[in-house]
């Protein structure tokens, strides 16, 4: 099964790992807590540490994702041997950079589609976010972030709210995401067309050295199929038979 090009009316987009490269923002946070004379720690381990406490520290009680990234950064601390009061992963996240196509391909595809973004974030740490997505001002109809829903995927409030927000049936929607985790399966079992962004593909992560397959995955090339699989989101230009931006 292929996407229905034809019944597209909106690309929602999951933000860390989609469209900002969270890997080499959380790693540069940690080489800031390296203590002096050490080696930094290994960044496959870490990456993999910091998925997994995310998503223990995301299945309790809601919080604010600023309480969940300050309770992960003291455990990845005393894990690794970093200075915790150097460690402000939160603080780092307005620093996370973009990946360099996502302002092009992003303007290309609200040039034609209704695009909005779905986030395990708080509004306050995304306000750091927004400025390098090259959207501009986002509405309310453009932005779902767990804090406004109380919610952390792969809950569905993220998509019932987002789908209530743009009018439109889950077909009409097609869902970008790096974690099939937390979007693939969702989006999917609520109707919705996916598209998962296999950075790494079969080679290793320039940014990390991870090897393929996502360290937010339980299971590294298993889980939900999406209906479209892509490196990149130029990629995805290329199957929506759209021109990246002219740089």
């Amino acid at each position: 099964m292929a996407i229905d090009w034809n019944q597209i009316r909106a690309v929602t987009f999951d933000c860390y790992g989609t469209l900002i490269d969270w890997e080499s923002g959380i790693m540069a946070a940690v080489q800031a807590a390296v203590p002096a004379g050490s080696l930094p720690p290994d960044a496959n381990a870490v990456l993999k540490r910091y998925a997994e406490l995310e998503r223990q520290a995301e299945a309790g009680a809601w919080r604010l994702y600023r309480l969940v990234l300050s309770e992960v950064g003291t455990l990845l601390a005393a894990e690794f041997g970093l200075v915790e009061s150097q460690l402000d992963v939160a603080g780092s996240v307005g620093r996370w950079p973009a990946f360099e196509e996502t302002p092009g391909c992003l303007k290309v595809l609200a040039a034609r589609y209704d695009v909005a973004i779905w986030s395990n974030v708080d509004d306050a740490l995304f306000a750091g976010t927004m400025p390098r997505l090259g959207l501009g001002a986002l509405n309310p109809r453009q932005l779902v972030t767990a804090e406004q829903v109380q919610s952390y995927k792969p809950g569905p409030a993220h998509f019932r709210e987002g789908l209530r927000r743009l009018g439109l049936e889950p077909s009409n929607v097609l869902h970008v995401a790096e974690s099939r985790f937390h979007d693939v399966e969702p989006a999917n079992a609520m109707g919705m067309q996916t598209v998962w962004v296999n950075r790494r593909g079969g080679a290793e992560s320039s940014a990390s050295g991870l090897p393929s397959g996502s360290s937010r995955e339980t299971q590294p090339g298993r889980g939900p199929v999406p209906l479209l699989e892509v490196r990149t989101l130029t990629e995805l230009l290329r199957h929506a038979r759209l021109e990246p931006a002219a740089r």
